[in-house]
């Protein structure tokens, strides 16, 4: 199937991004991503895949240019709920995500902050956790007390869980 006939998810338009110090670290980017593509950022340790990825999703605001995703302006938009509902971002280290006291309660974070019926969230965190290979025994169990592969597997399962249209996934 072409371009032509997916829908485009992302569009990237004459994307800036300076840090505060006045390093450019994204000079005129321009890209657009498509419904049902896995795309893979590649290069050297800070060629600014990592700043790229946060600025598709709002986490840093583009110096110049325009983001959409799946309509919704990124650079401006003051509407974060509907943002996370169509895009996710795993970060690099699962111990930047993670802060509930137990797994379930990780997982079902997100869901719940947006007011998601407790019934919904309750499948929503089970459907995640398998899908992400977390097993319900370790629920009740903190986060930090797992082995990275594990908290990177909860990091997994705690985006799925909002059912986002695009997933970004730092480093996996």
């Amino acid at each position: 199937m072409s371009n032509v006939e997916k829908s485009k998810i992302i569009e990237v338009k004459d994307l800036v991004f300076c840090y505060p110090d006045g390093t450019k670290a994204i000079e005129d980017i321009s890209i657009d991503f498509y419904d049902g593509e896995f795309i893979a950022f590649i290069g050297t340790n800070g060629c600014g895949k990592t700043t790229f990825s946060k600025c598709l999703n709002g986490i840093l605001k583009a110096t110049s240019g325009t983001i959409k995703v799946n309509g919704i302006d990124v650079v401006h938009t003051k509407d974060c709920t509907e943002l996370v509902k169509n895009i996710g971002y795993v970060f690099q280290n699962p111990d930047h995500q993670l802060f509930n006291n137990n797994i379930y309660d990780e997982i079902a974070y997100a869901p719940r902050n947006l007011r998601i019926p407790e019934d919904e969230v309750k499948q929503r965190v089970t459907e995640a956790a398998a899908i992400a290979g977390v097993t319900p025994e370790v629920f009740e169990e903190h986060p930090f007390f797992q082995v990275k592969g594990i908290r990177q597997r909860i990091a997994i399962a705690s985006i799925l869980s909002l059912r986002p249209k695009v997933i970004i996934v730092d480093e996996p």
